[in-house]
């Protein structure tokens, strides 16, 4: 399955992206993909490997990053079957990758808070669906995370 913040920058054409994010709901490890493995993307794709969690593989090519996990997509069922470059592939709803994106605020980080931004004005009810997807815990984390981050993320770049 495809998400990310690739697909919401193809579907809005809001932003540039050069990482791809894959999804492998019925895998619960791609150790064969890391680095020595039988399967190592790094080496396929003359990329180089980053981290080392066994459910996550991050290869840094020249022009970006393939991120490709073990994971299943928060609240199921919503994929779209798309049509890319002449296959029909599976791709993450809007709401789903805008949920990873909140479960993610404690990263901080600045494109995701765009794509958010973005999303109430280009399909504000997956926003909304993200949203009331959140338990009231959950909720307030993202909140915290969020109001600590907002003086880094509104820090211009000659200010950093």
């Amino acid at each position: 399955m495809l998400g990310g913040g690739s697909v919401l920058a193809a579907r809005w054409k809001h932003r540039k992206s050069t990482d791809i994010d894959v999804l492998l709901p019925e895998r619960d490890s791609l150790n064969d993909a890391g680095e020595g493995g039988p399967l190592d993307l790094a080496a396929a794709t003359g990329g180089q490997h980053e981290g080392d969690a066994p459910e996550r593989v991050v290869v840094r090519l020249g022009f970006g990053k393939l991120d490709v996990a073990a994971i299943k997509p928060q609240i199921p069922g919503l994929e779209e079957q798309v049509e890319i470059e002449g296959r029909t592939e599976t791709v993450l709803a809007s709401a789903q990758i805008l949920l990873g994106k909140f479960n993610r605020t404690d990263a901080a980080v600045t494109r995701d808070a765009f794509d958010m931004a973005v999303a109430a004005n280009a399909e504000p009810r997956a926003l909304e669906l993200a949203v009331n997807s959140l338990d009231s815990t959950k909720t307030r984390i993202i909140c915290h995370n969020l109001l600590t981050t907002n003086d880094r993320w509104s820090r211009t770049p000659r200010d950093r």
